[in-house]
């Protein structure tokens, strides 16, 4: 059987004009491949302590971090939290685990750029919201938001890159 020329002419500008939007829908779905520039060791610094978080990519689908407070004054650590991102089936996650939880709590992606991502659980005391803002180079503000006990609270916290020495 012979397909008319008009069929195949019509099917080649049907395929060609749905291109275009599986080509966008393919950039938009989130891939931890897109927080590379996450990777590496970040400081906060001021008067009272000082924060490093670091983060490393164990595999395609799953980052390891941790944040570590130290306090100027005792040089004791006042706060440390393990962290993981992972991707589980079409969804990314950020887990949080802190001493005084049992388990590690999950924060869902709701919100993905090249630049940022936003993290939520609603159903978490405080915060319900985590937000990574990659503002330069070598610059990040984590941001933890939500109702803590009736009231509204936003922290930020600005970060800098610490970048290695490769001449040693």
């Amino acid at each position: 059987m012979k397909i008319p020329s008009r069929h195949l002419c019509l099917t080649f500008w049907l395929a060609l004009l749905c291109l275009p939007v599986s080509f966008l829908y393919s950039q938009n779905q989130p891939s931890l491949s897109q927080l590379d520039w996450l990777v590496g060791s970040w400081l906060r610094d001021n008067a009272k302590s000082t924060t490093i978080e670091s983060w490393q990519r164990l595999s395609e689908h799953t980052f390891e971090g941790i944040s570590v407070r130290i306090a100027k004054a005792t040089q004791d650590t006042v706060f440390s939290e393990s962290l993981l991102l992972a991707e589980m089936g079409s969804d990314i996650y950020y887990l949080a685990k802190v001493p005084e939880n049992a388990f590690p709590i999950p924060f869902k992606l709701t919100s993905f750029t090249k630049d940022s991502v936003v993290f939520e659980n609603a159903s978490h005391d405080f915060p319900q919201k985590i937000s990574y803002v990659h503002k330069a180079i070598n610059e990040m503000t984590v941001t933890i938001s939500g109702d803590d006990n009736g009231m509204t609270r936003t922290i930020s916290f600005p970060f800098k890159k610490i970048v290695e020495d490769k001449q040693q």
